[in-house]
């Protein structure tokens, strides 16, 4: 059963296993959006929303896969920005003429309110979405004496800086006190604190989001993060370590990890693990669970010891390999 609508200060929640109550309700809060759900699904919408002075907050779930299309534009929105966040599972984004750009718990993505888009979810995919202005974001930065610069929209941005580690958190305690009617679903009380604590987290993660943004995507990238970053691409499935990398860099230890810091924010090790981590992600996905094992996928992708790819796995998609692999169940499908 459909339970309504339930208003509350700044805000409302509704939960309905309908996806034409869902859609209706989306296109009120975000923009109009088409919502494609397979009706063999056992879909659980659910929609909390929480309205602020300068922004507001949205946090969507689906149940099964569902795919929701924002083509349309909201031409009241258009000065407006919105960074998308996943607390639960994965997504994807696809953005006329720019490609795919997939989510997980520790990549976010910051988009135009009126950018035509696709978001493909996952099974228990859980969306949280904040929406600003411009100028609030701007007034931010001006209040920390920061230059703003925001990252490119054609790639996600990445949530394993300090300030990108605090915006979790800090999504964690709202997502929290919207679910158990905590004071700011209550009375809006804390509203302006709220506000002006997920603004300055924002503006701290897309700032470090920019600055380290890839290298070897931009003119003028050193050679040796290039050579590097293909190494490891075509090497993936391989038995290689820091020497190997370092050897086909054709620079010094020392210069490549600076080099990589500066480039991708971790170290090439760390790089390597995390795309060993999402090809191993990708598999899981589009297995079947009656012919292939987690500790099969563990070792092909270069992790021997399955407890800790299971925590590596769980810390940047949310969930254990097992459960992804559950999800393609044909007893679920």
């Amino acid at each position: 059963m459909a339970e309504p609508i339930l208003r509350y200060a700044h805000g409302f929640s509704c939960r309905t296993p309908r996806s034409e109550m869902f859609q209706s309700v989306v296109g009120s809060l975000v923009r109009p959006a088409v919502v494609v759900a397979d009706r063999r699904g056992a879909y659980d919408f659910q929609v909390e929303h929480l309205q602020l002075e300068h922004l507001e907050i949205t946090v969507l779930s689906y149940g099964d896969p569902v795919e929701v299309d924002l083509r349309q534009l909201a031409a009241q929105a258009r000065e407006s920005l919105v960074l998308q966040l996943v607390i639960a599972g994965s997504s994807a984004t696809y953005l006329d003429h720019a490609g795919r750009v997939e989510l997980y718990r520790s990549r976010g993505h910051l988009v135009g309110s009126d950018m035509p888009m696709r978001v493909r979810c996952e099974r228990n995919c859980r969306h949280f979405l904040v929406r600003f202005d411009r100028s609030a974001l701007h007034a931010t930065a001006l209040a920390f004496d920061q230059r703003l610069k925001l990252p490119d929209p054609r790639y996600a941005v990445p949530l394993t800086s300090p300030g990108g580690r605090a915006l979790q958190r800090y999504v964690r305690y709202i997502v929290s006190e919207l679910a158990h009617g905590g004071p700011l679903r209550a009375s809006g009380q804390f509203a302006r604190a709220t506000e002006q604590s997920l603004l300055a987290l924002v503006l701290e993660t897309l700032t470090a989001a920019v600055d380290a943004k890839p290298l070897s995507r931009i003119a003028g990238s050193p050679a040796c993060v290039r050579r590097a970053e293909e190494f490891i691409e075509q090497h993936l499935d391989e038995d290689i370590g820091i020497t190997d990398i370092v050897a086909s860099s054709g620079v010094s230890l020392r210069t490549l990890y600076r080099s990589f810091e500066r480039a991708r924010g971790v170290a090439p090790l760390s790089f390597l693990r995390d795309r060993r981590l999402e090809q191993a992600h990708a598999e899981l996905l589009h297995a079947n669970a009656e012919r292939l094992r987690v500790t099969d996928v563990a070792l092909r992708w270069g992790f021997p010891h399955l407890s800790a790819f299971a925590c590596h796995y769980r810390e940047k998609f949310g969930c254990l390999p097992s459960q992804t692999l559950r999800q393609r169940s044909p007893q679920r499908r």
